[in-house]
């Protein structure tokens, strides 16, 4: 063990040596800037309004199955609403700071997969295969 790191062993308390006091201190006064510049690194405009995202919907499965559904986008400004109804494979590109959908299968049922990605990543997956089957998602 290190002898110098245990200034005032007789009080039975650990006491650091000054390298120890002035690396807590100067780690104490760095966090709060290294952590704010994370968070604007995450992709915030300003600490009150995170910036638009990406997001991108495919819908896949059995060839042919038909679909209907909307999407409500929330961008800086309101609400958008879309509706987005057809056949599979079909995808779509939204941009926004949050995004729900929800979708239902036709009535002919067959596989119906529902993916959302933000900003290219897989966020939400699912499937159905029942005629008149739900899949929904919110994300912001």
């Amino acid at each position: 063990m290190d002898k110098a790191a245990f200034r005032g062993k007789k009080s039975g308390r650990f006491r650091p040596g000054r390298a120890g006091g002035a690396a807590l201190l100067a780690f104490l006064l760095w966090a709060p800037v290294g952590l704010g510049a994370g968070w604007a690194l995450a992709g915030e405009t300003d600490r009150n309004r995170p910036a638009a995202h990406l997001f991108s919907v495919q819908l896949t499965g059995s060839p042919g199955v038909a679909f209907t559904g909307e999407c409500s986008v929330e961008t800086a400004a309101a609400s958008e609403e879309h509706s987005l109804n057809g056949e599979v494979p079909f995808s779509r590109e939204l941009t926004g700071r949050g995004l729900e959908c929800r979708f239902v299968n036709g009535a002919g049922g067959g596989e119906l997969t529902v993916e959302m990605r933000k900003n290219g990543y897989l966020h939400f997956r699912s499937s159905t295969a029942e005629p008149h089957g739900e899949v929904s998602f919110s994300i912001r």
